[in-house]
């Protein structure tokens, strides 16, 4: 009797290990995905690092050795502002933790304005409306030393038809030759419905298959496809992942006694 109480034993914990480690290989497959359109993660289901390796909260304006490229002919580029933001169809204003400090917005809706960046209903919009086209870019950044890595970020915006708001990664980004770079498109708007207004929310993406490891990394935010509405984004962090991300949140086991002969 006390051998098979034994033997009940070893096997309950068997189970209790092997599911533990199922429910960490079904986390991993499902933080760790790439698919070439995006991986979102939010703040809700997963746990990030302590260290933190990067950080960027605009205070005092665009930074040096960052770069704003507008692709259109109507001068439509993202802005660095510590202010409310308008349009015709817009009056917003981030709400991260550095807002007053400065951020950056892409307020399309404003660039459709006249007089541009009216406030709502004291303007007019221009018709045809105007598709916008432009992203930020961060300076060159080495990651050779990390094998997992997130990019955290606040973020605020509305959706209109066809517009994309991307994070973009590329390892083989070469500035004398752009054209020949790949790069990896992570949609942070691809949930989005029509006119959603997205007020505030904080943003965690598994960077690591696009960056980690790599020694030349370029990160830009990239705004195109349509002519409405606006996205804001502010505190822009890397972050070391933990590499364990299994959490005791509650226990239970269940025995079953059987009366055996000896």
């Amino acid at each position: 009797m006390k051998q098979l109480s034994l033997l009940l034993f070893i096997v309950l914990i068997f189970i209790n290990l092997l599911a533990q480690e199922k429910d960490q290989q079904l986390f991993e497959k499902e933080n760790l995905r790439f698919n070439g359109n995006v991986e979102l993660i939010t703040s809700d289901n997963i746990k990030t690092g302590e260290e933190i390796i990067w950080q960027e909260d605009f205070t005092g304006g665009f930074p040096d050795g960052w770069t704003i490229v507008d692709s259109t002919e109507y001068e439509m580029p993202w802005y660095w502002t510590n202010d409310s933001i308008f349009g015709n169809y817009t009056m917003a204003y981030i709400n991260s933790e550095t807002a007053s400090t400065g951020y950056m917005a892409m307020n399309a809706d404003g660039y459709n304005t006249i007089p541009q960046f009216a406030p709502p209903d004291s303007g007019e919009m221009i018709d045809p409306p105007l598709n916008v086209d432009s992203y930020f870019q961060l300076p060159v950044q080495d990651f050779s030393a990390y094998p997992g890595l997130l990019l955290e970020f606040h973020a605020q915006y509305r959706y209109f038809t066809g517009m994309r708001y991307d994070v973009e990664i590329s390892n083989d980004f070469n500035p004398g030759v752009p054209d020949s770079a790949n790069w990896d498109s992570y949609q942070v708007n691809i949930d989005a419905e029509v006119n959603d207004f997205i007020f505030d929310k904080l943003y965690i993406l598994n960077i690591s298959a696009s960056a980690a490891g790599y020694d030349s990394v370029y990160i830009r935010f990239h705004a195109y496809g349509s002519s409405h509405y606006f996205w804001n984004v502010d505190d822009i962090k890397i972050k070391i992942p933990y590499q364990n991300n299994l959490e005791l949140s509650k226990t239970w086991n269940f025995y079953a006694w059987h009366n055996y002969p000896p």
